[in-house]
């Protein structure tokens, strides 16, 4: 098996491997703007739409954030537009890779 190691070395390896395990990526976007129920609806709807592989999509007024897993990197950009394109302010977003629990996740 051959890897590129482009520019950044073992954290594209890492990255492979990431793809072909267990893991996920969680995507936690920084939100402001939401002030009901109804808006975490409506955000998670953008959220929904703009990546339409996105699992487990939660907003919090509170905490002023939204989260989903997805298997592979959200496309922030796209995150960012639908988001600003609803009315609230997008204040940035990360996405990180975490491990994927299920029914037999602990094994």
């Amino acid at each position: 098996m051959q890897f590129d190691y482009g520019s950044k070395g073992t954290l594209t390896i890492y990255y492979y491997w990431l793809e072909r395990t267990n893991w996920m990526y969680q995507t936690k976007a920084k939100i402001e703007g939401m002030m009901c129920n109804m808006c975490e609806t409506h955000i998670a709807e953008a959220i929904r739409k703009a990546v339409p592989s996105a699992k487990k999509v939660k907003a919090d007024r509170r905490k002023k954030q939204a989260t989903f897993l997805t298997e592979e990197k959200a496309d922030l950009d796209a995150l960012e537009a639908a988001i600003q394109e609803t009315g609230y302010d997008y204040l940035g977003a990360e996405c990180l890779p975490c491990q994927k629990k299920g029914l037999f996740g602990r094994f």
